[in-house]
């Protein structure tokens, strides 16, 4: 006949417990992380702005704006960004524009990562 009797656990096995579990936490946390993109928004290709400025170029955001706009949504658009975007990340801007079908956009521009200056933008 077979018997299993249990070891009681130990203090220190308990702490290694803990210790892996906080660990898997972290890691579960940073791939989520990682994971993660806006839903709403299209992702803008970086635009490096001027070492001297810290500016997005105005023409490089319209231009990518459109044509992820045309992509998306299968018509195509002119848009205006008049506002100075400083890149700072987390800073919203405001651009303007039409359709080729004449429905008036306004899309907010968030600056998502200034050593990048990625931003994403989305129809509001």
């Amino acid at each position: 006949m077979l018997s299993y009797m249990a070891e009681k656990p130990t203090e220190a096995s308990s702490a290694m417990r803990r210790w892996r579990l906080i660990l898997l936490g972290l890691v579960l946390l940073l791939g989520v992380a990682a994971c993660a993109h806006p839903v709403e928004g299209v992702a803008a290709p970086a635009h490096q702005p001027s070492r001297a400025s810290s500016v997005l170029d105005p023409d490089g955001a319209e231009r990518d704006i459109a044509a992820q706009f045309e992509d998306t949504f299968g018509v195509a658009s002119e848009i205006s960004c008049t506002q100075r975007m400083h890149v700072i990340t987390g800073a919203q801007y405001e651009c303007t524009g039409r359709t080729d079908d004449g429905e008036g956009l306004t899309i907010r521009v968030v600056i998502t990562d200034a050593v990048s200056a990625s931003y994403t933008w989305e129809i509001v």
